[in-house]
């Protein structure tokens, strides 16, 4: 709830920049000149009555720290305060990193209280923001943002999932045909599936559940110096595990707030992948029961853990009479002796 003092600017007003004048690394990243940070996308936080935040999420090039500056875009002023900086990776994850590393980060611009408190009542959200290295530098940046449905009559949904960018030559798709079929079983309302590159095949099996309205399709590609080209890109990702991992909390943490105000829960899964409740057929009956065992448990916790055990593709399958060959998951049903040790508390 840390606040900033507003920084007044001359002659800004007229300076948001056209979609020509935005500086992109690529179609999908922008970055003010001449800085080490890149910026993915913006979003309006007001979980907090009295204290609402802009969330940019972007990734930094190396541990620089310098300070950034918001410029808020309102429809007859510009707000304009200092960033505050939160890293999202923990050093703790990875002991040996690189000072080329790129790290994933949130800028998050606080709006003073009073502006806060009056948001709502007269709707009044920024419509986007720019990022500069200083106050009254004219923008070269700009990220929309889409106001929270605040004034929806659409109740929220259960679940999201959240898929972070995919990137396969091979043809999967009839495994992930399978993999979103069980989910939906299971209760997922929608996917969200960050993408950089995959099979034909895979793209039509995706673009099929788009227009049913079950999945949405977000392109996605690499800030910074790193490559961008289908084959490099791939090998890229195999071969740099740790900056991989770097990146995928990109895709998750903007699939978290786009989804901040449209679903109760959202789950980031691979989709090898499947979250299996042991005493409901469903995950909204799982947590039904969990209620019922503790009507304050969303109060006490803001994220539930699932222990995992492993089903190895060198396994025995089941060969059950009428089960299709092309079945991966339903025929893979031998796991591991142990799960994954519980959290302490």
């Amino acid at each position: 709830m840390e606040q900033r003092r507003p920084v007044t600017c001359t002659d800004l007003l007229n300076a948001r920049p056209t979609y020509l004048q935005i500086h992109r690394i690529n179609i999908y990243w922008q970055s003010p000149p001449h800085s080490d940070i890149h910026l993915y996308s913006a979003h309006y936080d007001a979980r907090l009555h009295n204290y609402h935040y802009v969330r940019i999420i972007g990734m930094v090039e190396g541990h620089g720290n310098s300070s950034v500056y918001c410029q808020l875009w309102y429809d007859t002023e510009v707000l304009v305060l200092q960033a505050l900086r939160i890293d999202v990776w923990a050093s703790q994850w990875d002991s040996n990193a690189s000072v080329d590393s790129d790290n994933p980060v949130m800028l998050s611009c606080p709006i003073p209280k009073k502006i806060s408190i009056d948001t709502v009542k007269r709707k009044r959200f920024p419509i986007g923001v720019s990022v500069t290295l200083k106050p009254c530098d004219v923008p070269k940046t700009f990220l929309t943002i889409k106001p929270p449905p605040f004034s929806s009559s659409l109740p929220k949904r259960d679940f999201a999932v959240c898929v972070k960018g995919l990137d396969f030559t091979s043809d999967i798709s009839v495994r992930i045909a399978e993999w979103i079929e069980l989910n939906l079983i299971l209760g997922a309302n929608k996917f969200f599936v960050y993408v950089y590159s995959v099979h034909p095949n895979l793209k039509r099996v995706l673009e099929y559940y788009s227009s049913k309205d079950v999945l949405e399709v977000i392109p996605l590609s690499l800030p910074g110096k790193q490559p961008n080209k289908p084959k490099q890109r791939s090998r890229y990702l195999k071969t740099n595990l740790w900056q991989k991992r770097r990146d995928e909390l990109v895709p998750y943490n903007d699939c978290y707030y786009r989804n901040l105000y449209t679903h109760r829960f959202v789950l980031p899964v691979d989709v090898d992948e499947v979250i299996v409740p042991v005493r409901t057929s469903t995950w909204k009956a799982m947590f039904e029961e969990l209620f019922a065992e503790d009507p304050l448990l969303l109060e006490k916790y803001s994220s539930f853990s699932v222990r995992n055990a492993y089903f190895f593709d060198d396994f025995p399958t089941s060969d059950v009479i009428g089960m299709p060959k092309y079945h991966h998951i339903l025929r893979h049903t031998v796991r591991s002796a142990n799960f994954s040790p519980e959290l302490e508390s």
